[in-house]
């Protein structure tokens, strides 16, 4: 037998109630699918009861290591007990930016302000700026959720994403996202902002956009983002914050539904090779620097980036296409930053093949509620709703002061069992749009193609040739050598006049002597050589990298459908539709109620043959690095300046006082006289050689030495 799902109950229905009556088709389910079929004055209800352990609030499980630990994790259901009607918040870019920080937690007065995307910087969203309301959009939702709680009170707000302008958290992820970094951004962004006694305690369960990345990086604190679930010990957090993991899913049980909501991260729509160039590029080596990385949770490294993204979109496809067609809630609804705009042959293959009922998002940044009657609406019957307004960035066109308009403001959903009311609130407290969305089975007829049945070679090559850099470094070393050589002549001159004197009576012997002057002469070179070299190295790097990453993904999906019986035999399924017998169109979805586990393998079922799927997909990456070429050349040039050499030559004469004695006799005498003069000549000067200035200029003196 076969687990009871949305989409077999609304293929009972259609094959059961055009010939029985209600009570009589209930009774047809239940012996059809072993249902607890039960029997009221609406609608059909599968009897599947909640777990005992049901509780009136939503509860992580215990703290990861990693960000993504947790991915496709299914959180304890939560039971809401209480009487209707049941009101839910949706929001989405709402967080603005706080100047200053961290000195900004200190003064009161300073609060979030829009992130402005309507100025010259951002010639496509170009538009004039309205006071009073462009620099407090922020404020005004959140004044406007308090007083529509007070009416209506939610039992819990879905966010959409986009949650802290410019950057994320302003950290570096790849920490352990349960430790939490005190940047201030959670109590001024939001803690302080959402604080009103009717929002006071309400959850926020949500999803990460891609301004909680980086916007146009990767490695801001994203996983902070998801970190802050478990942030119990954190002074600020109430408590509130629910994103456990990039993506998860919830059942929310009410007395007489049930609603399965499916949290999808579709960030992969930004992720573009490295080479893009642009401010919606969370991969782009523009804005990431080489080493950026997030660690072991990945991406690991720039390169990395975009294959990461794009597996972290491809798992969740196969992730919701199991737990789709598990469900048995009556709504199936998706959260997500994107709108569906955004990989629209994916949703509309899941919305068509699974029933989903409605589809929440953000990013465009106004506010659009497409219901199933609405023209343009390419996933009818199924909803979907963009809650970009929040007020965390600009909107895209201009607000008005009263609020009658579509810019900023925040949507209400109001749930009951067969009917989801959208109603879109202004920052003004206007409703611009009330929307009634019922519950969308799957399409039966003609099936859409499935968007991933493929085999699709990308490869990105990416060439740096002939890339010269050159680099000069000139050094300039001088050196004087100074040799000064000394010659010092000196000279004396002694003169001895020597009288005799022969008298008859007396003999008077007189001596005079003369000291002449020491002349002494010096004589002083002085060379002075100045050597100057001038070291010019020249490093030339020529880089010729070419890098190839060939990205191969076949994905196979052989889908069995049950065709429309004209006879017995028509009962027979194929895999191709092209040899069903009698050439019927497979009916879209009669798959989707088929558990994971029995994919491939045969099922009985009253009414013939179940349908089988079976899927395979491979991925192969290479990456190539060739010809990197560094050729340095190193030019060394010495110049030798001309010697000078000086000289100075000092006379210097000394004068010395002559002294004469005589003593004379009247006696006449003869006299003999005998005159002597020695000269002492000094022996000859010592000289230091002028011409040793070039010692030492060989191999012993490099010009490099300092």
């Amino acid at each position: 037998h076969i687990a009871p799902t949305k989409a077999l109950v609304f293929q009972a229905q259609t094959l059961l109630m055009c010939v029985l009556s209600r009570r009589q088709m209930c009774l047809a389910m239940r012996a059809l699918v072993g249902a607890m079929c039960t029997w009221g004055t609406t609608s059909l209800l599968i009897g599947e009861a909640p777990p005992a352990s049901c509780g009136g609030r939503f509860v992580a499980p215990g703290a990861p290591l990693h960000a993504t630990d947790l991915n496709g994790m299914a959180m304890q259901d939560v039971c809401i007990v209480k009487p209707g009607p049941y009101y839910v918040f949706l929001i989405g870019d709402w967080g603005g930016v706080v100047h200053g920080l961290p000195d900004a937690l200190a003064n009161p007065d300073v609060k979030p302000v829009p992130a402005d995307h309507r100025s010259k910087k951002f010639p496509h969203h170009e538009r004039k700026f309205v006071a009073g309301v462009d620099d407090r959009a922020q404020f005004l939702v959140a004044e406007q959720m308090e007083d529509r709680a007070a009416k209506n009170e939610p039992d819990y707000i879905l966010n959409a994403g986009d949650n802290f302008y410019w950057s994320g958290i302003l950290a570096q992820c790849g920490g352990a996202p349960f430790q939490h970094l005190g940047t201030g951004q959670w109590r001024k962004v939001f803690e302080e902002v959402y604080d009103g006694p009717a929002l006071k305690g309400k959850q926020w369960l949500g999803v990460l956009g891609n301004h909680d990345y980086g916007g146009f990086k990767f490695t801001a604190g994203w996983d902070q983002t998801i970190g802050y679930t478990w942030g119990t010990d954190v002074p600020t957090s109430t408590h509130r914050w629910m994103t456990p993991a990039q993506y998860w899913k919830v059942k929310v049980w009410y007395p007489d539904f049930s609603v399965d909501y499916f949290f999808v991260d579709t960030n992969a729509y930004n992720a573009f090779s490295v080479d893009v160039v642009s401010e919606h590029n969370i991969c782009s080596a523009a804005h990431n620097v080489v080493s950026a990385s997030c660690g072991p949770q990945g991406p690991i490294h720039l390169d990395d980036c975009p294959g990461w993204f794009a597996r972290l979109w491809e798992a969740q496809i196969g992730w919701l296409e199991r737990h789709l067609s598990q469900s048995k809630a009556e709504w199936q609804v998706i959260v997500t930053h994107f709108p569906p705009e955004y990989g629209t042959k994916a949703w509309m293959y899941l919305s068509q093949t699974y029933g989903i009922d409605l589809i929440v998002s953000g990013h465009k940044h106004l506010q659009e509620v497409w219901g199933p009657d609405k023209d343009n609406n390419f996933l009818a019957p199924t909803a979907w709703v963009v809650s970009g307004g929040g007020g965390g960035i600009t909107s895209d066109g201009v607000p008005t002061e009263d609020g009658n308009d579509d810019q900023y403001g925040f949507i209400e959903l109001e749930l009951s069992k067969e009917l989801i009311t959208v109603s879109a609130i202004s920052h003004g407290g206007k409703v611009r749009s009330t929307t009634h969305v019922n519950q969308r089975p799957p399409l039966l007829g003609e099936p859409i193609a499935w968007p991933f049945h493929f085999t699709s070679t990308r490869t990105t090559t990416t060439t740096l040739t002939a890339t010269t850099s050159t680099v000069t470094k000139t050094s300039t070393f001088t050196e004087t050598h100074t040799s000064t050589a000394t010659e010092t002549k000196t000279l004396t001159e002694t003169r001895t006049l020597t009288t005799t004197t022969i008298t008859s009576t007396t003999i008077t012997s007189t001596t005079i002597t003369e000291t002449s002057t020491t002349k002494t002469a010096t004589r002083t070179a002085t060379s002075t050589e100045t050597m100057t070299w001038t070291a010019t190295s020249t490093s030339t790097s020529t880089e010729t990298m070419t890098k190839t990453r060939t990205v191969t993904t076949t994905s196979t999906h052989t889908h069995s459908f049950v065709f429309e019986a004209t006879d017995d035999a028509d009962w027979r399924r194929s895999a191709d539709p092209a040899q069903a017998v009698g050439g019927k169109a497979p009916a879209l979805g009669s798959h989707a109620h088929v558990p994971a586990a029995s994919w491939g393998k045969p099922v009985s079922s009253p009414w013939g043959e179940m349908p089988t799927r079976t899927s395979t997909s491979s991925t192969t990456t290479s990456s190539t690095v060739t010809s990197v070429t560094v050729t340095t050349t190193s030019t060394s040039t010495t110049t030798r300046s001309t010697t000078t050499v000086t000289s100075t030559t000092t006379v210097t004469t000394t004068v010395t006082t002559r002294t004469s004695t005589a003593t004379v006799s009247t006696t006449q005498t003869t006299t003999s006289v005998r005159s002597t003069m020695m000269t002492t000549t000094p022996p000859p000067p010592t000289t230091s050689k002028l011409s040793t200035v070039d010692k030492g200029l060989g191999d012993e003196f490099s010009p490099f030495r300092k």
